[in-house]
C-alpha cells in the first residue's frame, strides 16, 4: 500500500512539474503576406486583415512589403483592407494556414 501511495505522489509531482514547463501550450506560427506591385517591388503601408471564425487581427506591410501575424496555428482568411495611393483596391479573399505560410499578393495600379 505504501508503494502505491508513493507512486501516486511521484506521478502527481511529475505532472505538476510538466504542467509548469509549458507542455500543452501551442507555439505561435508566423504567417506572412508579401505585397508587391506589378514589377515585383515591395509595397509598404498596405493594411492586411487576418481572420478566423472568432477574431480578426490587422497588420501593415513594412518596407519589405511583408505584413506578419504571429498567432496560434489556424486557417486564416486574408483581406487587403487598404492600399497606398496609386494602387487599385484588392478585392479577392485569400486563405492562409494552418501551417506557417507565405502568401504573395500583387497589386495593380489605379485606373
Amino acid at each position: 500500500m505504501k508503494k502505491v501511495i508513493v507512486m501516486l505522489l511521484a506521478c502527481c509531482l511529475m505532472l505538476s512539474l510538466l504542467c509548469g514547463c509549458g507542455l500543452g501550450k501551442k507555439e505561435p506560427v508566423k504567417y506572412m503576406v508579401l505585397v508587391m506591385d506589378q514589377e515585383n517591388a515591395p509595397v509598404p503601408g498596405v493594411l492586411v486583415e487576418f481572420c478566423t471564425d472568432t477574431q480578426c487581427v490587422t497588420a501593415t506591410s513594412d518596407e519589405t512589403g511583408i505584413a506578419e501575424l504571429d498567432a496560434e496555428s489556424a486557417t486564416y482568411t486574408v483581406h487587403i483592407l487598404k492600399v497606398p495611393e496609386g494602387f487599385a483596391p484588392y478585392e479577392l479573399e485569400l486563405s492562409i494556414g494552418p501551417q506557417a505560410d507565405l502568401l504573395t499578393v500583387n497589386l495593380s495600379p489605379a485606373a
